[in-house]
């Protein structure tokens, strides 16, 4: 059955159909909605109900977006996901019938990481009412904007887990919270995406993003060469037009026996998004924006990597197709001549600089 339902402007759970607005007025700078941290000065991050009234905003403006409800949370806040296009698919058959890639960003499944939650705000805004409306033609976007309605909500700053105080980034195989069931169940498996953002807090300064692509160890290879060769390249280089740095995930560390510094990445872990999505066949992304900055700096690098990442599929949205439906059809058509039952920490053959802020 389907769970999927249209939210009106008030968003109550069990509310009749709303068809989008049609006809949405011109919107001007003045005039566009504002998230909740943006009207609070960027002294705190949004609320989850000025969420649900920012995108009720957008959805009255624009034709290119709309909101469904997905399932509730353990509190009973609506789990909501946003489909942004020129036309939105809400409908997975036309979505895939459209023959454009679909980018799927979750945002703060982790509470307390309201990168993603703000910037994805505003990655929104861009795409329905500013400058960037020209990529839907050409990119179906779907958007969790925030994922830990109930962890987010919490307290003055939020925290990771949600009301259970499960950690749902570690829920992708298990599906025991009705957030994380839905987005595999009502997303994953319906819409197939061809990329798949988590966007979090992490990293090291002095980066404003870092990156890494799946470390799944059984992911199709030219999928991950793709994500780590020229997607990787044209987000980094967009953000450091705008005076901005990106490097890979997730941080620097130390050897003091052989006086060296090395980078490290994170453990390959299948219950994590990043592992799951590589099993998948998704050319799968992690962000994280280091914390230390400013949350209207986090927000910037969030928003700004999201958008790269879209103009880049959109750039080359054939590839980026090919590359997917490649991967998916050697997965049947050729399977796999070993079975990976345990891995080992390894390195990159090639070296590479990278910065390191120390404390004085």
């Amino acid at each position: 059955m389907n769970k999927m339902r249209l939210l009106p402007a008030a968003f109550a759970v069990g509310a009749l159909l709303v068809p989008p607005v049609l006809a949405p007025a011109p919107a001007t700078a003045q005039d566009l909605p504002r998230t909740g941290a943006e009207m609070a000065n960027w002294e705190r991050a949004s609320r989850h109900q000025e969420v649900l009234d920012f995108l009720d905003e957008i959805q009255k403006r624009s034709d290119k977006m709309i909101v469904e409800q997905l399932t509730t949370t353990n509190e009973g806040r609506p789990f909501v996901v946003a489909y942004l296009g020129d036309p939105p698919h809400p409908d997975p058959s036309a979505s895939i019938l459209s023959g454009k890639p679909t980018v799927f960003i979750l945002s703060s499944i982790h509470g307390n990481e309201r990168s993603g939650r703000e910037g994805g705000q505003q990655m929104i805004r861009e795409l329905t009412l500013g400058a960037h409306q020209h990529l839907l033609e050409k990119v179906n976007v779907i958007i969790i904007p925030n994922m830990n309605p109930d962890g987010g909500d919490w307290g003055n700053n939020g925290r990771r887990t949600n009301s259970l105080g499960y950690d749902m980034n570690r829920d992708w195989v298990v599906m025991e919270t009705p957030e994380v069931t839905a987005v595999i169940e009502d997303i994953i498996l319906r819409f197939q995406p061809d990329v798949w953002v988590d966007a979090h807090n992490g990293g090291s300064l002095p980066y404003h993003m870092t990156y890494q692509a799946t470390l799944d160890p059984t992911a199709d290879a030219d999928l991950v060469a793709f994500a780590r060769g020229p997607m990787y390249e044209s987000i980094k280089a967009r953000l450091e037009s705008q005076g901005m740095l990106m490097y890979w995930y997730s941080g620097p560390g130390y050897d003091e026996e052989t006086d060296t510094w090395f980078w490290r990445t994170t453990v390959p872990w299948v219950r994590k998004q990043h592992s799951y999505g590589g099993i998948q066949n998704i050319i799968t992304l992690l962000y994280e924006v280091p914390g230390g900055h400013p949350l209207d700096v986090q927000a910037d690098a969030a928003r700004e990597s999201m958008l790269g990442l879209i103009q880049f599929v959109a750039d080359n949205a054939e590839e980026t197709r090919n590359v997917v439906q490649e991967a998916r059809r050697r997965t049947v058509e050729e399977p796999a001549a070993e079975i990976i039952l345990t891995t080992q920490e390894g390195v990159y053959p090639e070296l590479e600089e990278f910065q390191v802020r120390q404390r004085n």
